[in-house]
């Protein structure tokens, strides 16, 4: 019986063990192309400024990716809108799928933004998860360098009196009196005076007639018929804020929506009528952003729900030259 060669079983082996290992090393080889990216616009703004954030996700054929949707208030952050994921082909083969997050920050300082995770599905139905390492947003102050610093206050300085002389008091009080007189003589007509303004601002216009007035002004202007449909839902949201200030003294134009319902919420406004001021105002925020048309009937109608909402919480005593329901 012939046994093989040393030679010829040493080649065996070294054949056996190169076709086990290859493989392997391809495999380590390859590596993980599943990123998840995240960049602002800006990595400074002030306070309520919009900022954009691009979340870029590059990935091989056959994955799918799967965007989270964000909540109105992430983290610290307040989320202004949050488009729909832009697919796209990327280099050597790979594919890439692109989301814009627009949000705005209300707090001094440097805040990351939270985590964001994008779930990639395999042909098989597997997941993997992949987050974006976070950004760094610094809101910056408009005050100037140390205008909020505390000023060092002398103490005040000490007077002292010479004693007082009889002739001393007795010129004293003859100046009291002169003082008197001539306070009397300025008082009475600035008595009158004060009197007359009071009445001449009894009738002044009240804050639902000039919020009508302000609605009539932008339904003649028709900007939505000259195409101006985002400055439409703008003028008509104003005219709303500055009505809450006027009648329910609600800082409305310096606060988010969210932050002004909160504070209806301390007034007598029912709740069902602060969930349609909330939702009107929401709907003037989206028109800002909106990245599709809006119909011009449908721009001019945001006026008359704007009109129907404060003839709604108007109170009673403030009504003033209707007739029935409606302002002449």
């Amino acid at each position: 019986m012939t046994f093989p060669s040393i030679r010829f079983i040493a080649a065996i082996l070294i054949l056996s063990a190169t076709l086990l290992v290859a493989p392997r090393q391809a495999q380590a080889q390859t590596p993980s192309e599943l990123d998840v990216t995240m960049t602002a616009g800006t990595s400074q703004l002030t306070v309520g400024d919009p900022v954009t954030l691009t979340v870029l996700a590059s990935y091989p054929s056959g994955y799918t990716p799967v965007f989270p949707k964000v909540p109105a208030k992430w983290g610290e952050l307040e989320v202004k809108d949050q488009s729909a994921v832009q697919y796209g082909a990327g280099p050597a083969g790979t594919q890439t799928a692109q989301q814009e997050i627009v949000v705005t920050l209300f707090s001094f300082g440097a805040w990351d933004t939270p985590e964001f995770t994008v779930t990639f599905v395999d042909f098989a139905g597997e997941t993997e998860a992949v987050s974006s390492a976070p950004v760094t947003l610094e809101v910056l102050s408009l005050l100037p360098e140390g205008a909020d610093q505390l000023r060092d206050i002398r103490p005040q300085a000490s007077v002292h009196f010479p004693f007082l002389q009889p002739w001393m008091i007795v010129g004293l009080v003859g100046l009291g009196m002169a003082f008197v007189g001539i306070l009397a003589y300025v008082i009475l007509p600035a008595w009158r005076w004060a009197g007359v303004r009071f009445q001449k601002e009894k009738e002044l216009p009240t804050p639902f007639q000039l919020a009508h007035d302000e609605f009539r002004e932008i339904e003649t202007s028709d900007l939505p018929g000259r195409g101006l449909v985002a400055d439409h839902y703008a003028l008509v949201s104003g005219v709303v804020r500055r009505y809450l200030e006027r009648e329910y003294e609600v800082s409305a134009l310096d606060h988010t929506t969210r932050e002004i319902g909160v504070a209806l919420e301390l007034t007598s406004v029912p709740s069902e009528d602060i969930d349609r001021i909330t939702q009107l105002l929401a709907m003037a925020d989206h028109a800002k952003f909106a990245r599709f048309s809006i119909e011009i009937e449908s721009a001019r109608d945001f006026t008359r729900k704007a009109r129907d909402i404060v003839e709604v919480i108007t109170p009673v005593a403030t009504w003033t030259g209707r007739e029935g329901g409606q302002v002449r």
